[in-house]
């Protein structure tokens, strides 16, 4: 199972402290997602609902962004597919 990384998204573009922002993540998906699979991703819940099919995949999320986070310590954890034991993204 994998995930190919066509762009993400952030606006505003750069962040501000205090305000909401939206991360958008666009991709292909080599597989579906089968029902009762489900994706992890550290700092926030993407609420993505399986199935998903293979193909296109847009994941769109608002969060309130603080002054703790440093603009130039940017970093993710790798989403991974528990159920299948995979890891499908890493940023």
């Amino acid at each position: 199972m994998s995930l190919k990384l066509d762009h993400v998204n952030l606006n505003p573009n750069p962040p501000t402290a205090g305000n909401k922002l939206t991360i958008e993540a666009v991709g292909t998906l080599s597989q579906k997602l089968e029902k009762g699979a489900y994706v992890i991703l550290q700092v926030s819940n993407v609420d993505l609902n399986c199935p998903v099919d293979e193909g296109k995949i847009t994941i769109t999320k608002d969060v309130d962004y603080q002054r703790r986070f440093l603009p130039e310590h940017t970093q993710s954890s790798p989403m991974h597919i528990p159920r299948m034991a995979r890891s499908i993204l890493s940023v």
